[in-house]
């Protein structure tokens, strides 16, 4: 997966949430360490969950203010007497230094209440942006899925190219074979096919080089020429996994011919409706 990939995942989104997994965050970590447009993309998301939460925020109603506060004082009342006495109007530090002056870092704690006022415009402003990452993280998925399922399906037709190819080759070097080019005749002038003729076994291969897809319910066959008679020599069956065909040897042929007859064949061929011939 390349740098761009990676970054349209979801996996920054989900880091940025809190939601990736600790392999995942380790390896985010990494990777920004080492590549500026990853770092950059984490920044960006995290200015974009920033900002997602000011404009989901919610205004708390104006007498939530009082409440608090009311109920703050009763809790006061309650402590000691030094702290019924201080001011309203105290600055409270949350930042507490140590004996040796040493600063602490770490994030302010917000006064606790037996209140449970629920802050629902935080949640609101996660929920909203969850459902936004987990929408474009599984829209991406689907993308990658979809890309997935286009590659396998081109790299599985160029499985079968090269294996057709293979077999052509190997037939057409094979110095025990004959090859015999079939050109097209009359109205399918751009029609090819090819015939291997092997002299040691006497086998019969076609190749249809470029032939139309027979339509419904029809087959091209392949003719024997013998003295001028046609012998049938089997019906060619088109297959996206099969382009060469062993056919029926015909003994002594001195040319052939392909037409194109209904399905399972003829026991005669069909001359309007030949497509290619070629000599010996």
């Amino acid at each position: 997966m390349n740098i761009e990939d990676y970054i349209s995942s979801g996996v920054i989104e989900a880091y940025v949430m809190g939601l990736a997994t600790e392999e995942e965050a380790q390896i985010l970590e990494c990777v920004q360490k080492n590549n500026a447009s990853v770092k950059q993309a984490v920044l960006d998301a995290q200015e974009t969950l920033g900002r997602l939460h000011q404009a989901q925020a919610v205004a708390p109603p104006a007498h939530l203010k009082t409440s608090i506060w009311a109920k703050i004082q009763k809790e006061e009342n309650l402590t000691s007497h030094e702290e019924d006495t201080q001011s309203k109007n105290e600055v409270i530090d949350f930042q507490p230094k140590s004996e040796k002056n040493e600063v602490l870092d770490f994030h302010p704690t917000y006064i606790k209440s037996k209140t449970k006022e629920p802050v629902f415009y935080w949640a609101a402003a996660a929920s909203v942006l969850l459902v936004i990452s987990l929408g474009y993280f599984l829209l991406n998925q689907q993308k990658m899925t979809n890309e997935l399922a286009t590659l396998k399906s081109k790299q599985e037709t160029s499985e079968k190219n090269y294996a057709t190819l293979n077999e052509k080759w190997l037939l057409s070097t094979n110095p025990g074979i004959k090859t015999v080019a079939l050109a097209g005749v009359e109205k399918h002038s751009d029609s090819r096919a090819l015939i291997y003729l092997n002299s040691t076994t006497k086998k019969t291969y076609l190749s249809l080089e470029n032939l139309p897809k027979a339509p419904t319910g029809y087959q091209y066959q392949l003719w024997g020429l013998v003295d001028g008679t046609p012998v049938n020599a089997g019906v060619f069956t088109q297959s996206d996994d099969k382009k060469v065909q062993e056919m029926l040897a015909v003994v002594n042929a001195q040319a052939y011919a392909i037409t194109l007859e209904k399905e399972g064949g003829s026991s005669v061929p069909t001359l309007e409706n030949m497509y290619v011939m070629g000599s010996i």
